[in-house]
């Protein structure tokens, strides 16, 4: 879900249209939720978990961060190329937007 809102971040800065829409949102939103549920519902139960003592390791350790943010940075380059240049391949272009230069839109 991070990498879906920084694309939409930097389509809100750099382009005049949005690159996904609110229902294409809440769609992503919805199959990622339940990829999620399905891999922890296909897990066998485990009972000897829940009888000792709690335990003070975290759940995500460095090795995941590492993981979990290089995935995240991969997403949003991949996604930001195709985002600006694929769109000639389909028909449709993104007009670009400068927010810097508001003087020249027609502001009233």
């Amino acid at each position: 879900m991070t990498v879906t809102l920084l694309i939409v971040l930097i389509g809100a800065c750099t382009l005049s249209d949005e690159p996904l829409s609110a229902i294409q949102l809440i769609w992503a939103g919805v199959v990622f939720n339940t990829l999620a549920a399905f891999a922890f519902a296909s897990m066998p139960p485990c009972g000897s978990e829940l009888n000792g003592p709690p335990r003070s390791k975290p759940i995500v350790n460095e090795y995941m961060w590492r993981n979990i943010i290089g995935q995240i940075l991969y997403q949003v380059a991949v996604l930001t190329v195709l985002t600006f240049t694929v769109g000639g391949l389909f028909g449709f272009e993104f007009e670009r937007s400068d927010p810097l230069h508001a003087d020249e839109l027609d502001i009233a």
